[in-house]
This record gives C-alpha cells, sequence and structure tokens, in this order.
C-alpha cells in the first residue's frame, strides 16, 4: 500500500471501521505513526463515531438529529498534537523526509579547517629572514652563518673561511630569475 493511497482518505474511512484485514492495517499503522495530518483524521472520525453512538434522539427525533449534526459540523476541532515515539517507525520509500542531515554543513566545515590549516602550513614555509620584499622584487641579502665546532682535547684543526654564504637551492633560482629582469 503506498502513502498516497493512504492519503486518499478511502482506506483511512476502512481503517477506522475496522474493514481492513490485519497486513492492511498494519501498513496503515505503520503510516499514522509518521503522518500527522493523517493520524488527526483517524482522531476526528474515531470522535465523530463516539459523539453518535452518545448521540439521544428526543421525542422530535428527526429534527433533534439534524441539529445535533449541524452543532458538530460546526465544532472547532483542536490541531493534532504530536504523539510520543514508542520505538523506531518504519518508513515507506515514498514517504518525505523527516529531517534534514547535517552531513553538507559538517563537511564544508571541514574543508573550511583542512584550507585554514593547508595556508598555515605553507605560511609557515615561506623563509622571511634573508628575503626582503622591494617593489616586487627579491633582493639578495648577506646570509650569517655560524658553525658551531665540536670540542676535542688536543690539537684543533683550523675550519677552512666561508667565502660564499650558503643558500637554498630554491632561493638561489628565484633570486637568478628576477636579478636578470
Amino acid at each position: 500500500m503506498r502513502a498516497r493511497e493512504v492519503h486518499g482518505g478511502e482506506v483511512l474511512g476502512d481503517y477506522v471501521d475496522n474493514m481492513l484485514d490485519v497486513r492492511g492495517a498494519g501498513e496503515v499503522e505503520r503510516h499514522l505513526a509518521v503522518c500527522q495530518h493523517c493520524r488527526a483524521y483517524v482522531d476526528e472520525q474515531r470522535e465523530l463515531i463516539r459523539r453518535l453512538r452518545h448521540f439521544s434522539l428526543g421525542p422530535q427525533g428527526e429534527h433533534d438529529l439534524v441539529a445535533g449534526l449541524m452543532s458538530l459540523a460546526q465544532q472547532v476541532h483542536e490541531q493534532a498534537q504530536p504523539i510520543r515515539r514508542h520505538g523506531p517507525a518504519t518508513l515507506h520509500a515514498g514517504a518525505p523526509a523527516q529531517y534534514t542531515s547535517a552531513r553538507r554543513s559538517v563537511a564544508c566545515a571541514i574543508f573550511a579547517v583542512a584550507g585554514c590549516v593547508g595556508a598555515t602550513l605553507v605560511a609557515v614555509q615561506v623563509p622571511v629572514s634573508g628575503v626582503t620584499v622591494n617593489t616586487g622584487q627579491l633582493q639578495r641579502q648577506p646570509a650569517n652563518i655560524v658553525r658551531q665546532a665540536s670540542v676535542r682535547r688536543g690539537p684543533v684543526a683550523p675550519v677552512p673561511p666561508v667565502s660564499e654564504p650558503v643558500v637554498d637551492p630554491l632561493m638561489q633560482a628565484a633570486m637568478v630569475g628576477t636579478v636578470g629582469r
């Protein structure tokens, strides 16, 4: 039984009158567990049947019946209140979504955090000392290199002087490329 068949009202009327077989009644009850509109319709029909059973015809008979039915039709029913769930309800594949998933917003937040972490890692890797940016061109600055000699007992071999500062190969290629322009 499809949700469209239940919403039509004919199946719900048969359910209220206990005219459905066990399988059909089970399907309608599963639908009523999740559909507030149909649940309200069934409650209204049952309330109407209960009132009609307790309605007494007076000495005037037919006139009281018509007046009683008209008063029932004019009463405003309270809006349906949601019921508490007592367990998991099975939904038909064609049933409307009952909630909105937070997957998309969580995925966007994770993507933004990953982008910030990546940008931070790139910013940390860019050398700051030894390079100054002036009018869009890189200029070569002398690098200070300090070598620490290990302490040995006995004669110490002299350290050869450093004639050229040591520069990172990528920085050297960048400096050579910008100096020639």
